[in-house]
């Protein structure tokens, strides 16, 4: 069986040591890295250990329709037009943040075959892809071990399984609504009534559901939101928290940041919502303290040579 390398410092390295010299220390610098650690990890997820021209080259054309031209199916990386400010600088932020996704997640355990291939083979759902990558992040920096499930392995077809405890493992289904849903109970409800058929009976389920970014925050938007989710709580124990998960960007002509925002709706139906009523993303709030490489760390090449020197001297990231 072929063994996949993984990308690592050293590749990261080379990648920003080649960036350098060819003029790109400052400006699009951290563009141009993303889009190498993307190349790369895809890459490997499709060759499996077995280097091919071929795959090499179908995935440099995937980087050009997807990323530098854009394209219809995955708009959600490239709105056009990229000049527009906002556009250009979302179109910035998450080819970063699916750069980090990629680079920080691939040495979860079958994650390049159930969910990397996925962004390559299938890119018009690259928007519900990445949020499974983004809620394995909110685990990743939870400090709660996961494993995906692996397809017939169990009849029900969940995410992945979340270990609590030493004794309760808990059964984790992600559901994206896209970008530009409009808010509506229906858009809750729905996708909560197929996450509780896919989750185990008489298990711990948790239903990690990300919100649309320009859903309003408060007012009329949160009591649908709450009265749906209430709703559905109340006709089921099988779904123990739901996680109702925000992925937020600042745009503006000087400035391009991104936040996120985590609440979880606990269910008192289920006979695990005493273990699951504090939260269990209540650690969420300092990912800090985890060994997750954030990119914006990596703006151009002074400060990616200052990371680099930190985590190659042990010392811990600010």
């Amino acid at each position: 069986m072929a063994v996949r390398s993984l990308i690592g410092w050293r590749a990261l390295k080379a990648i920003a040591d080649h960036l350098a010299a060819s003029g790109y220390a400052t400006d699009f610098f951290l563009y141009g890295l993303s889009q190498e650690v993307i190349r790369l990890v895809l890459r490997a997820s499709l060759e499996e250990g077995r280097i091919s021209d071929s795959t090499a080259k179908a995935v440099t054309e995937w980087l050009v329709k997807h990323i530098h031209e854009g394209d219809h199916s995955t708009r959600f990386l490239r709105s056009a037009p990229v000049l527009n400010y906002e556009n250009g600088n979302l179109h910035l932020l998450r080819v970063r943040e699916l750069a980090e996704l990629l680079f920080n997640l691939q040495g979860v355990p079958n994650i390049h075959s159930l969910i990397f291939r996925r962004i390559f083979d299938d890119p018009q759902n690259l928007e519900a892809t990445v949020l499974e990558l983004e809620g394995m992040r909110l685990l990743n920096w939870a400090r709660l071990p996961f494993l995906l499930n692996v397809p017939g392995k169990t009849k029900f077809n969940y995410e992945c399984d979340i270990k609590l405890t030493e004794s309760v493992t808990a059964f984790c289904e992600m559901k994206c609504k896209l970008e530009g849903t409009e808010p509506s109970k229906g858009a809750i409800v729905g996708p909560l009534g197929h996450a509780r058929g896919q989750l185990p009976e008489n298990g711990c389920g948790i239903v990690i559901i990300k919100l649309p970014m320009q859903w309003p925050i408060g007012g009329g938007t949160s009591e649908v939101i709450n009265d749906a989710v209430d709703g559905v709580l109340r006709n089921t124990t099988r779904i123990a928290n739901v996680v109702l998960y925000r992925h937020h960007f600042l745009l503006t002509e000087q400035h391009a940041a991104t936040s996120i925002s985590v609440k979880e709706i606990p269910n008192k139906r289920s006979p695990f919502y005493e273990m699951v009523k504090a939260g269990i993303f209540k650690d969420v709030a300092n990912p800090l303290s985890t060994s997750w490489l954030h990119f914006v760390w990596l703006n151009n090449y002074e400060s990616f040579k200052e990371t680099y020197d930190r985590y190659h001297q042990g010392l811990k990231t600010k």
